[in-house]
């Protein structure tokens, strides 16, 4: 069989967060009690105003292929949201609804990149960035985030990056896995870099809503002249509660945007009809958004009290609902990721599935409920006394 694959085929790498999740569900299966914190899902339901959305969809025959860019209705609620909450306009040209932030951050980097071009991306970052620019043929490139600088992006270091074959800075903000977030002082600072190398930014916002602390989101296409540079993807899953759902959006230059629906077109066709119609709604479901934020800022105070008893720093993160613990004392990221699963029954993901500054720290959620926090606090206070 080997020889049907195509060296593209050889470049891909498994999904060390779902990898890791696919082998916990097995150990669930077979009746052991695992609290997950390994994967980056919300406990809560779908607002009721979304799948009421849905149903009624359903119920009037809204079951079809939609326009492969998206279907009117999301769109233009899509662009009222972009004006009212990011400060960037757009139009309906410059929109594309897709199936999940993921597709969106694909189908980007599947327009931009050539072989041997290189793309900037943070470390410690989302696994996929790197699998998917290697997948195209391309180059990725790490500007570290090191812990020592509470996980921020050294600006000057990030500038000596830049070469000849460099096309794109990637940024992601709050980040996965550290929660960091890129002030607009600093923002401003990487758009001079990009317009200084005519480079384009891939902005992944997808935790744009998830905030703590009176920390503001800012969106790099509101700075000045620099909507024609950036693509911005957004996702509905972390802020609304539908991950399942797969429906994410993305706004960028025309032409760009124009060959990524090109893509989806002779891929995915569209996103979900259905999924689609309930978006539309999903804008008006500010209140439960609060109440979700309110919750998540209980918890996340929650476990960081909970880490410092078990002699475990952490940084508190200003956005996300991850933690991303110094766990060095007690071992490797890896070690610490057994450690923890076999001891404490609770699955984390190891700092190095985010790049190698994730060294010594492990990746946890704090989108659980109360309970399954408690008593993931006491299991790891047990498991770091056996250590």
């Amino acid at each position: 069989m080997e020889k049907f694959f195509s060296e593209r085929a050889h470049r891909i790498k498994s999904s060390s967060t779902i990898g890791r999740a696919d082998n916990v569900k097995k150990l669930i299966k077979s009746g052991v009690d695992i609290i997950r914190m390994e994967i980056g899902e919300p406990d809560f339901i779908t607002p009721k105003i979304i799948i009421d959305a849905a149903t009624q969809a359903m119920s009037n025959g809204l079951t079809k292929y939609t326009s492969s860019s998206g279907i009117p209705d999301l769109k233009k609620a899509i662009i009222n949201k972009l004006e009212s909450q990011n400060r960037i306009n757009s139009n309906l040209g410059e929109i594309i609804v897709t199936p999940g932030a993921k597709q969106g951050i694909y189908y980007a980097l599947a327009t931009l990149i050539n072989k041997g071009d290189e793309v900037l991306i943070p470390d410690p970052s989302w696994g996929s960035f790197s699998n998917i620019i290697e997948y195209l043929g391309g180059i990725s490139v790490h500007y570290h985030c090191p812990a020592k600088n509470d996980f921020k992006i050294n600006i000057t270091a990030l500038a000596n990056l830049v070469t000849n074959r460099t096309k794109v800075i990637l940024l992601n903000y709050p980040c996965n896995p550290t929660g960091q977030t890129i002030s607009k002082e600093e923002l401003i600072e990487i758009a001079k870099i990009a317009q200084a190398h005519n480079l384009l930014i891939i902005s992944d916002e997808t935790y744009e809503r998830i905030l703590f602390d009176g920390t503001v989101h800012v969106s790099i296409a509101s700075l000045p002249n620099m909507a024609p540079r950036i693509i911005s993807v957004f996702s509905f899953s972390k802020t609304y509660a539908m991950t399942g759902w797969r429906l994410g959006y993305v706004v960028g230059p025309k032409p760009i945007i124009s060959k990524m629906i090109q893509i989806q077109q002779q891929t995915a066709t569209c996103p979900t009809s259905i999924a689609q119609a309930a978006g539309v709604k999903a804008f008006e479901a500010e209140a439960d958004v609060q109440l979700m934020l309110k919750e998540y800022t209980k918890r996340r105070t929650f476990m960081l009290t909970g880490l410092k008893e078990c002699g475990i720093s952490c940084l508190p993160p200003p956005g996300t609902f991850y933690l991303f613990p110094d766990i060095s004392r007690l071992g490797s990221s890896e070690e610490v990721a057994d450690l923890f699963l076999e001891h404490a029954k609770v699955s984390v993901v190891p700092g190095t599935a985010f790049g190698k500054q994730g060294e010594g720290h492990i990746r946890m959620h704090f989108a659980a409920s109360m309970p399954e926090l408690e008593k993931a606090i006491r299991n790891i206070k047990l498991a770091c006394k056996k250590e």
